[in-house]
């Protein structure tokens, strides 16, 4: 070969190498390029081997230019291969990270489904949706979401999910009944939004929630409800003197139930975390959710192991048990009390699942829980109002009551005594007269304040509203006991009060009932207990009556 044939291989060759880089240099490496380089190949592979053919017989080429024409099929096939191989890689490495995905969905507790806005078809569905339906995969893909729904066709169904493929709603939420495959009712909550992904191809994504629970704890709560009505109905024609007080404790009972019911929405609506681990706790994966709740971001907690949550708070028997049912059962949910990353602890609600290979092993670990700091928050508050008084917060019916029945099962048993001393201000709607409503609520407070004082740490004073107390002794020793503690609780109610610079001075009137001379039930020493306070208001007050049966034709003795 002589000197020029080399010079002229080296040019192509210069000529192939500055088109390549011209082409990297202005962004043009698509994968239709590298198409292109190899279907250029395959042309001038074929047109080599023709000219070979008609080279056999008439020599049209020198061997020169035949090498030349090797060298640049050779070239523009693996210029071609060069820019699809990293293309080939990314497709595995999609692939790999969308099963990863799909097996977190199908370890949810909520149905994952996606369905085409045109046909209402759906497109996919995980496998907690499969379960929950009753119906194979192959089944559910003739399906529609109108077909599940008890009170839908397709109709209306389109017109429902309208404002999301319009764009003028970004998701919709709502409530509804599922039908199983055997024809029982699911209730749900169903969340949906509208999807649209490359080339221009769009789903609509709804995720859906079982409230078969909530809906029980509901109906068990209007049942209480309703239970709790008919007492406060019964006991109205009894206690009379009493009725307005009961009936604003009821509203306050049913204005707490709606907080907790409101409670119970906000935390069912919230976003859970969700967190996928290795087998041996090496975190993986988290969600926004993750980093909201525990001011972790992704890139601080992949990579490192679960423990960095880890409040200190429990055992390692604690930890020993769940992690046993994990590798046992497959799956563990309950409180637990973690470590945001500023040191806080915060209680969280966990379902953890294992995720088992081929092989049996288990290879990931995902869990699913919710910040549910509020939600005790609430719980204790609703508890409070429900068995306290608002204004003095002492222990209000309910509560008495039931302290009443617990204490009267111990002394039924014993053979000991209790007392009842029923209060009612003298002189207390003159003050509200003189003085406004303010004084009334301010003095209320300040009689509670002077009860506590007086009254040992283990009897209970109690508002009944207005301004009636009971107060429960559960230890009485002997009536001298009883008087002393009488006239103690009388003296301390009668000491001046201040307000605004004003001097206010008012009585009580006690009545006394004892346990089990005068009543072997609630209703009963409250109801004799009421009788003998009318007693002593009736004989002067600002003083104190037993209840003596009968002897209310003739009026009651007094011991003061």
């Amino acid at each position: 070969m002589t000197e020029s044939e080399y010079i002229s291989i080296a040019s192509i060759l210069m000529q192939f190498a500055a088109v390549f880089l011209v082409l990297r240099l202005i962004g043009i490496t698509r994968r239709w390029l590298a198409w292109f380089f190899i279907a250029f190949s395959l042309f001038l592979m074929g047109v080599r081997g023709a000219i070979m053919f008609l080279n056999a017989k008439t020599v049209l080429l020198s061997p020169l230019q035949i090498e030349l024409a090797t060298l640049l099929i050779s070239f523009c096939m693996l210029l071609g291969l060069a820019m699809i191989i990293p293309y080939i890689r990314s497709i595995q490495r999609s692939e790999i990270e969308l099963q990863r995905f799909k097996s977190a969905l199908d370890q949810t507790n909520d149905c994952v489904f996606l369905f085409d806005p045109v046909s209402l078809k759906f497109l996919y569905a995980n496998q907690r949706a499969i379960k929950q339906l009753g119906y194979t995969k192959k089944e559910l893909f003739e399906l529609t979401p109108a077909d599940i729904r008890v009170s839908y066709n397709k109709k209306s169904y389109r017109k429902m999910i309208a404002p999301l493929i319009q764009g003028t709603k970004s998701s919709i939420t709502f409530e509804t009944e599922h039908r199983h495959k055997n024809g029982h009712l699911i209730p749900v909550e169903v969340y949906l939004q509208y999807v649209v992904c490359e080339a221009q191809s769009s789903s609509l994504v709804a995720i859906v929630k079982d409230i078969t629970e909530q809906k029980r704890i509901a109906d068990e709560l209007n049942k209480y409800r309703q239970h709790l009505e008919e007492l406060v109905e019964k006991r109205t024609t009894e206690l009379q003197a009493i009725n307005h007080s009961l009936q604003n404790e009821i509203k306050t009972r049913l204005k707490a139930e709606e907080q907790l019911h409101l409670s119970a929405e906000i935390i069912e609506n919230s976003r859970e975390g969700i967190i996928v681990t290795d087998a041996e706790g090496t975190i993986m994966s988290v969600n926004p959710a993750f980093t909201e709740i525990t001011q972790f971001s992704s890139k601080e907690a992949v990579g490192k192991n679960i423990s960095i949550l880890k409040s200190d708070k429990h055992s390692e028997n604690f930890f020993a048990v769940m992690w046993k049912s994990l590798k046992e059962n497959g799956h563990w949910q309950g409180e637990i009390w973690n470590r945001r990353k500023n040191g806080e602890l915060y209680p969280q609600f966990t379902s953890m699942s294992a995720i088992v290979g081929t092989d049996g092993d288990v290879k990931q670990y995902t869990g699913l829980f919710q910040d549910i700091t509020e939600a005790k928050k609430h719980q204790a508050e609703v508890n409070r109002k429900a068995y306290h008084d608002q204004l003095t917060g002492l222990p209000n019916r309910f509560l008495l009551q039931d302290r009443l029945a617990h204490a009267i099962a111990i002394k039924y048993r014993d053979g000991k005594k209790l007392a009842l001393l029923f209060i009612d201000l003298d002189g207390f709607k003159e003050v509200n007269d003189n003085f406004g409503h303010d004084a009334g609520d301010a003095l209320l407070k300040d009689v509670a304040a002077k009860l506590l004082d007086v009254m040992r740490s283990e009897d209970t004073v109690s508002r009944l509203g207005g301004d009636e107390f009971i107060i429960l002794v559960e230890d009485v020793r002997s009536l001298e006991d009883l008087k002393v503690i009488a006239q103690k609780a009388i003296s301390s109610i009668s000491e001046p009060f201040m307000f605004q610079d004003k001097e206010i001075v008012i009585g009580a009137s006690m009545g006394i009932s004892i346990f089990p001379s005068d009543g072997l039930d609630i209703e009963s020493l409250i109801k004799r207990a009421d009788l003998a306070m009318y007693d002593a208001k009736n004989n002067g007050k600002n003083n104190y009556r037993f209840y003596v049966e009968n002897e209310y034709k003739e009026g009651v003795k007094s011991i003061s």
